[in-house]
């Protein structure tokens, strides 16, 4: 013997008040703000150079990338400064060794 289905009434649907389905995206685009300063101020590091002028991380890691500075003897002004930090200085040549 089939069972005889029920049928149940079910209320009427309310179309304003059902979300739509669409991503929000403000939290990650809120995400990616805070991340861009981030990176930009980290970029902003400066560090000493010689004749008391600074030098951005940027330039600094292609120099030194590129063979053009080096670190300054703890002699002089350079010995002065706090330990640990470093004076970098220009070279007129390149070394043989670098790849470059």
């Amino acid at each position: 013997m089939a069972r005889k289905l029920r049928i149940i009434p079910q209320p009427p649907i309310n179309r304003f008040g059902r979300r739509d389905g669409r991503a929000r995206p403000w939290l990650t685009l809120l995400l990616l703000a805070v991340g861009l300063a981030m990176l930009a101020l980290g970029l902003m590091r400066t560090y000493p150079a010689a004749g008391g002028a600074a030098i951005w991380e940027p330039d600094l890691v292609q120099l030194v990338s590129r063979g053009g500075v080096h670190r300054a003897p703890a002699t002089g002004p350079a010995a002065t400064q706090a330990a640990g930090q470093v004076v970098l200085q220009p070279v007129e040549k390149p070394p043989d060794a670098c790849p470059t």
